[in-house]
């Protein structure tokens, strides 16, 4: 029954916050808010000035959290909006920030209420001077907000440019994951030219004594040398993985591990594994998946092809 729970729990958090792992989740979405409302209540930022500091911690980074969370759902509401058209990270980004605003905002009155009942006789009023007219109110409420987005938009990609973390359907092609998955685009979209066209064999397949016609299944990394398997046997070779990986873009494949490539067309099944899955081969082969590739098999539709393997956890039929 635990083990039961814990792949239910382990769904929930892709479907929650697909491609990242549980630290990754408590650090952008706890750690990184509660930090910087932390430090705007220690330095009693803005209105909180003549609050006490316990008041001025509890009101920013209550506020800021609610903030935070209200900025993710914007931003999942506008990348699901503008899917078809395939927004740009930033856009979502800023577009999600602006709607995190407007969202939040009734429930940040209600936070700011309980924080001003501590500290009645201090409790600012916070209102935009009298007289402005609607151009200068967008301007002065925009300046208000404008860096708790600008940092939403920095840390965001962070994690996606730094980390190589998908961000609302956005995976950056810096990534290795993201290369990946483009090449494999690439090989789908080609797939017809590539029919048509005489294909040179691979160097490395020279060297293997199955033989010229045999199946390449998947390709391993062993310190210095290559593992190929084939729908004859499995031969270990001298040869580079990157350049043995860049000799067979003509077929179906894609890199699932920084030491494992797999032919997409010889997957027999998916399964959970831990916080990541296996992909079951040819002759039951067994593929980890690295937790920084379980976004780009999942965008490469391979989950969504064996769906009942990548939910229960055992082998497609």
């Amino acid at each position: 029954m635990a083990v039961a729970f814990k792949d239910r729990l382990d769904s929930f958090g892709q479907w929650a916050f697909p491609g990242l792992d549980g630290r990754q989740v408590v650090t952008l979405y706890l750690g990184v808010p509660l930090a910087i409302g932390a430090i705007l209540g220690w330095y009693r930022a803005g209105y909180a000035a003549e609050y006490p500091l316990a008041v001025s911690l509890f009101e920013w980074t209550t506020n800021f959290f609610a903030l935070w969370i209200a900025f993710d759902l914007g931003s999942r509401l506008i990348s699901f909006l503008l899917k078809p058209w395939t927004p740009p990270l930033w856009l979502i980004l800023v577009l999600g920030g602006i709607a995190g605003v407007a969202v939040s905002r009734p429930i940040r009155s209600v936070l700011r209420d309980v924080s001003g009942s501590f500290a009645p006789d201090v409790r600012p009023e916070i209102a935009f001077p009298a007289g402005l007219v609607w151009e200068e109110y967008v301007f002065a409420y925009a300046s208000v907000v404008a860096v708790p987005i600008l940092i939403w938009i920095v840390v965001n990609y962070v994690y996606a440019e730094g980390l190589g973390v998908p961000r609302y359907g956005v995976l950056s092609d810096k990534s290795e994951a993201g290369r990946r998955l483009r090449q494999f685009g690439e090989q789908q979209e080609g797939e017809l030219r590539v029919e048509s066209m005489p294909v040179a064999t691979p160097e490395f397949v020279k060297k293997l004594t199955a033989g010229p016609d045999a199946e390449i299944r998947a390709l391993q990394a062993e310190d210095h040398y290559l593992r190929v398997y084939t729908d004859k046997k499995s031969e270990l070779i001298r040869y580079r993985f990157s350049d043995a990986v860049g000799e067979v873009q003509h077929l179906a494949g894609l890199q699932v591990h920084r030491s494992f490539w797999i032919n997409t067309d010889s997957i027999q099944g998916i399964r959970r594994a831990g916080r990541s899955y296996e992909i079951i081969l040819g002759d039951g082969l067994e593929v980890p998946v690295s937790r920084s590739y379980r976004y780009a098999i999942k965008e490469a539709g391979l989950l969504s092809k064996f769906p009942n393997t990548a939910a229960s956890g055992s082998m497609a039929p």
